[in-house]
């Protein structure tokens, strides 16, 4: 696949178009393990590639019957709108990604996309932190390569949390969009030794951060940067029976109220989200 210059605006909110014009049939173009249990895919989708911005999904049907009945939903990796090729990346850890860890290129594939809300990365930031946890890195790694080709000057730091060495991959494309690439592991194999939020305080001197990772993670940063005077956006990890915010299966706590993570998220500011533990 041709790289390409950035087509997409980070920092505008797009129109959500409607259900009949996010309904698409595709095929997988790419299907590579490029670690253990870790697959990049790419799927030959026009109109995805054109549209998607970084922190939205796709919601994939795994197969023509009725198990895994409900769909799944996958963060996009990365789009080549020149090739009209849209790719994700994801973990095998259960029935469902194992039936789409067989798809192999010409296979047939089924996808409502882009969905939910996207990063938005005002203007005036000069340098962004990213802290990404496991696959949490996915939304990341789109935004850092967006951002990178719309806004040259811009400074990015990239701080990739995993458990072990051999859950940390595509560490060289981030070095080549990003100033500064930390690797953190739980058991100090790669990198780092601990967990992201053991070092967010060398965050600090950022204009925003943009992280994406599991609650426990996301709770840390949160208490972490609470009194901050930067933005602090989240993307969420969520269970998404419908992606289209008709199930009620991803409402989360917000300081606002109950809100869909399917569609009023992915994207959200974290100091809105209520993400304490229930007593």
């Amino acid at each position: 696949m041709t790289d390409r210059a950035t087509t997409h605006a980070i920092g505008m909110e797009a129109a959500t178009p409607p259900l009949s014009n996010r309904h698409f049939r595709g095929q997988v173009v790419e299907a590579e393990e490029i670690a253990p249990r870790i697959w990049v895919h790419g799927y030959r989708l026009p109109e995805v590639a054109r549209r998607a911005q970084p922190g939205q999904f796709v919601h994939l049907r795994l197969n023509d019957g009725t198990a895994p009945l409900l769909r799944r939903p996958f963060s996009v990796l990365d789009v080549y709108p020149g090739d009209g090729v849209a790719r994700i990346l994801f973990k095998v850890v259960g029935t469902g990604t194992q039936i789409l860890a067989g798809k192999r290129p010409g296979d047939d594939i089924d996808v409502l996309a882009p969905l939910g809300s996207a990063f938005q990365v005002p203007e005036n930031v000069r340098r962004l932190t990213l802290a990404g946890g496991g696959i949490g890195m996915v939304p990341l790694y789109f935004l850092a390569k967006e951002l990178t080709a719309a806004r040259p000057g811009i400074e990015l730091d990239y701080w990739f949390g995993a458990r072990s060495a051999e859950e940390v991959y595509l560490l060289e494309d981030l070095r080549q969009w990003c100033k500064r690439v930390e690797a953190v592991t739980e058991d100090g194999s790669a990198g780092r030794k601990g967990r992201l939020p053991d070092y967010a305080q060398e965050w600090r001197g950022a204009d925003m951060i943009a992280t994406c990772g599991p609650i426990p993670m996301l709770r840390a940063i949160q208490a972490t940067t609470a009194d901050w005077p930067v933005p602090v956006h989240a993307a969420l990890e969520s269970f998404m029976g419908c992606g289209l915010g008709a199930c009620l299966g991803c409402v989360l706590d917000t300081v606002d109220g109950f809100e869909r993570v399917c569609t009023e998220g992915p994207v959200f500011d974290l100091r809105r989200l209520n993400l304490e533990v229930p007593a």
